[in-house]
């Protein structure tokens, strides 16, 4: 009798706890639906299919590239600064991302290609382009074909392994396996994130754990801001899948044809390893200014603002007065 009062006590906390993850998962996958509904997007039509697009702000524009895991929401969060001192942020899903179509061709130069579209659709005949990580493939695509388009070129920790170098693998073989499992439900995926906060976000975001536990309230909220922007993974996973098959085998840029004013930055210790990349770029485009922070990781933990500042300096700098005449 006792033994079957505790099978009954047990059954019923199992039932209780998950009905209470539940609730809980439930309530965060509305709470992402709903933040994606807040932005103000556009669907532009092009060639591929139509494309969500975030068009905001005022002066020069950026066409802002997103990296892996990101959609229009990542691209407007890369360029919030620049947004908030003078610019216009065009920010567009890449292929299979929230919704975003994925055309036959799926590689960084047809993807070029539907951005250009993009930008034709907004009356856009001339922007700086501004890629981070696989989003930087796209961007050196951009700059590399029309190069008469882009008024300067900002390729934010690039994850361009040209097809000389292999591309890192941070993960474990069971890191791959938990990672590429969970990109199809959203529930295991925010498990994952409420079972190993820290664990996960070193891992997505390629930063040393203990700059994200040392990050202080302001910094730690934008990185969990970055994370709970992956939410909800299935809307991203194609744009996921076709980043893992694009980044390994990239197109082979002519990097010395570029000949827009360039930005390059990244920090030493990404686990992705974008500063081996970022010096590459720096070394073959001509003129390419370079910052390599000494720590920070793939998202420039404790060191954004420094950043920031730094890329709105080159702009300053690198943007004619016939960019911000045309911007008027």
């Amino acid at each position: 009798m006792r033994k079957r009062r505790v099978l009954l006590s047990s059954a019923l906390g199992i039932l209780i706890f998950g009905a209470v993850v539940a609730v809980l998962f439930r309530a965060d996958m509305r709470s992402a639906h709903a933040a994606l509904a807040r932005y103000e997007t556009i669907e532009v039509p092009t060639s591929a299919g139509p494309v969500q697009t975030v068009d905001t702000g005022t002066g020069p524009p950026i066409l802002s590239i997103h990296g892996t895991g990101g959609g229009f929401d990542q691209g407007l969060m890369l360029a919030e600064g620049l947004r908030n001192a003078g610019y216009r942020v065009i920010a567009p899903s890449r292929f299979g991302y929230l919704g975003a179509p994925i055309p036959e061709r799926t590689d960084a130069r047809a993807q070029a290609a539907i951005f250009a579209e993009v930008l034709d659709a907004r009356g856009v005949s001339r922007a700086v382009v501004m890629g981070a990580s696989a989003g930087a493939i796209t961007a050196l695509a951009f700059a590399e074909r029309y190069p008469e388009r882009t008024a300067a070129l900002l390729l934010m920790v690039p994850a361009y392994y040209p097809p000389a170098r292999t591309a890192p693998e941070p993960w474990s073989p069971l890191q791959r396996w938990a990672v590429t499992r969970a990109l199809r439900s959203d529930f295991l995926f925010w498990a994952a994130m409420k079972l190993f906060p820290t664990s996960m976000a070193s891992t997505i975001l390629a930063t040393d754990r203990d700059l994200i536990e040392a990050a202080d309230p302001v910094e730690r909220a934008r990185l969990d801001a970055v994370l709970a922007m992956i939410q909800p993974i299935s809307a991203r996973a194609d744009g996921l899948l076709l980043d893992a098959r694009n980044t390994a085998a990239p197109p082979e840029i002519d990097l010395t044809a570029i000949r827009a004013p360039t930005f390059i930055a990244s920090a030493e210790d990404d686990h992705y390893r974008t500063a081996d990349s970022a010096r590459l770029l720096a070394e073959a485009i001509a003129g390419a200014d370079l910052l390599i922070t000494p720590d920070g990781g793939h998202v420039w933990a404790g060191r954004s603002s420094e950043v920031e500042a730094a890329t709105a300096a080159f702009l300053e700098r690198a943007l004619s007065d016939s960019d911000r005449r045309a911007a008027r």
